[in-house]
């Protein structure tokens, strides 16, 4: 049995951006992140065990946003890449990493960029 699993709004204050002013005072990035698994064990077992620690893959994603990068395609690929190199047992990755209020000369909420592996 394939379970998938959102993990959903997580808010981190980093430092992306191409512009001096993104470099220096940062802005609020908001990531989801979706995959799935073979939940048969952990539904049989009930123990934290038998699945994924959705904690250890929040901090997975924590350190990759502590990295500076001007590109959100850089910062989604190396948090897709950190989680595989470290969890072999996930499938059908997908991360969306949104830029609230980016640099942008006009009335914009954010801008979004979904990778899928």
């Amino acid at each position: 049995m394939i379970g998938k699993f959102d993990l959903i709004g997580l808010e981190f204050h980093a430092y992306h951006g191409v512009y001096e002013e993104e470099k220096l005072n940062g802005q609020l990035f908001i990531v989801d992140f979706s995959f799935e698994m073979n939940i048969e064990k952990a539904i049989s077992t009930d123990q934290l065990t038998d699945t994924i620690d959705y904690t250890y893959i929040y901090e997975l994603i924590k350190s990759q946003m502590n990295i500076r990068s001007a590109l959100l395609e850089h910062v989604c690929y190396r948090i897709v890449h950190t989680i595989r190199e470290n969890i072999s047992d996930i499938n059908n990755l997908e991360v969306k990493l949104t830029k609230a209020n980016p640099p942008i000369n006009g009335k914009i909420d954010g801008i979004s960029l979904t990778l899928k592996v």
